[in-house]
């Protein structure tokens, strides 16, 4: 939190002011608003800090230089010297005091395990840790719904061009989560596709008559509805897409696998192993949603056919994937090296002078984009380092 508003001026984060939609203010609902803001125009590090980059006198910018080996000392605790090399073969090593591993949540364990020329299993990966608990952001399609357009509340938004609204982000309360047994989610509630209007012709009543199925235990159960003929789109308002907190699950994991890239290192295979738990997260935090729409009158909400199938399966979306590119969990954060790979200052257990930076450090995901936390991870990281250079 310290490092909270140097991150917002290092990304030129901008976070706008975006309705309500569900009007949560004026109950104690088990959802909140939370104000999700991204850089405006996005923010890239190469253009933006590349001069200060070549400006400063204590930085060396070095590019098309891939790692490819970590040398250890001969007692095995600290590291001696890094070897680098370019996509022409020429090889040169460095020797510093402190070495920072910023490869990313596939990289930076990918890394480790190849360094296993002295440590046969890799480095700090002595309690079979380094690769595991890989986590994503399932990014999904939940839900498509009715908006009751005679409303107050969207009664506000009659003659609005839709493309200038933004789509509010909805996470549960602590006393939710508790309750309901769920992990962290961000439900984005996108407005309607065209331009919002009151009907002219057609109440809300009987555009809901048009669209409910007969399964009177849906309706009882959850206030939801089903469209009479299948697909997303039937009668559709609104979308609702969810991103959310993955279990941490050991299982889920980045391990090497038997191809080798030019420099001799082995690459990965990837098991994105999801739980009961992420299952069960996506299907309440749609239902909430819908609840609250039909207690306030404001819609109904139809859930996804995938998310009414028994034993529910995530489906594939963007051509087989359902994450948000967000690797995180590989060589996670913890006390010690019985539940983790890194400390609480990111160094990494039983390596005197390696760190590891960016979102494979992360113990737990939230439901939120990991660049801004990663930031602030750098942040705090060069603080600590710099109190240790004295």
């Amino acid at each position: 939190d310290p490092y909270f508003a140097d991150t917002v001026e290092i990304l030129d984060v901008h976070v706008p002011s975006v309705p309500d939609y569900l009007l949560l203010n004026d109950d104690d609902s088990n959802l909140r608003k939370v104000d999700f803001g991204f850089s405006r125009p996005v923010t890239r590090f190469g253009i933006k800090y590349r001069q200060a980059i070549e400006s400063a006198r204590n930085l060396v910018g070095v590019l098309d230089a891939n790692l490819v080996d970590i040398k250890l000392s001969d007692n095995l605790r600290s590291v001696a010297s890094v070897r680098i090399s370019n996509y022409a073969g020429e090889n040169f090593d460095v020797r510093a005091r402190y070495y920072i591993l910023c490869h990313g949540g596939i990289e930076n364990p990918r890394t480790l395990l190849n360094a296993n020329r002295q440590l046969p299993a890799g480095i700090g990966n002595s309690t079979d840790l380094v690769g595991r608990f890989f986590m994503e952001h399932p990014h999904l399609r939940v839900a498509s719904a009715l908006i009751n357009h005679e409303h107050p509340g969207f009664a506000r938004f009659v003659g609005t061009d839709v493309r200038s609204l933004l789509w509010a982000v909805y996470e549960p309360t602590s006393g939710f989560r508790d309750r309901a047994k769920v992990l962290n989610f961000g439900i984005r509630f996108l407005p309607p596709k065209d331009v919002v209007t009151l009907p002219d012709t057609v109440p809300f009543r009987d555009r809901l008559k048009r669209s409910v199925c007969a399964s009177d235990e849906l309706l009882s159960v959850a206030n939801m509805v089903k469209g009479a003929v299948k697909g997303d789109d039937v009668n559709c308002d609104v979308v609702l897409r969810t991103a959310q907190e993955q279990a941490p699950n050991p299982a889920s994991r980045i391990k090497l696998g038997n191809n080798v890239d030019r420099f001799g290192n082995r690459r990965v295979d990837i098991e994105w192993r999801l739980t009961e738990l992420d299952k069960h997260t996506v299907k309440q935090s749609t239902l909430e949603v819908g609840r609250i729409m039909a207690r306030k009158n404001l819609g109904r909400v139809r859930l996804s056919d995938w998310l009414l199938e028994p034993g529910l399966s995530f489906p594939t979306t963007r051509a087989g994937q359902v994450g948000g590119s967000h690797h995180m969990g590989t060589t996670r954060m913890a006390e010690s090296l019985r539940y983790g790979v890194v400390d609480k200052n990111l160094r990494v257990f039983g390596i005197d002078n390696l760190y590891v930076a960016g979102s494979s450090v992360f113990p737990s995901g939230g439901h939120v984009n990991p660049t801004f936390t990663i930031v602030q991870l750098s942040l705090r990281l060069a603080d600590h380092l710099h109190d240790r250079f004295g």
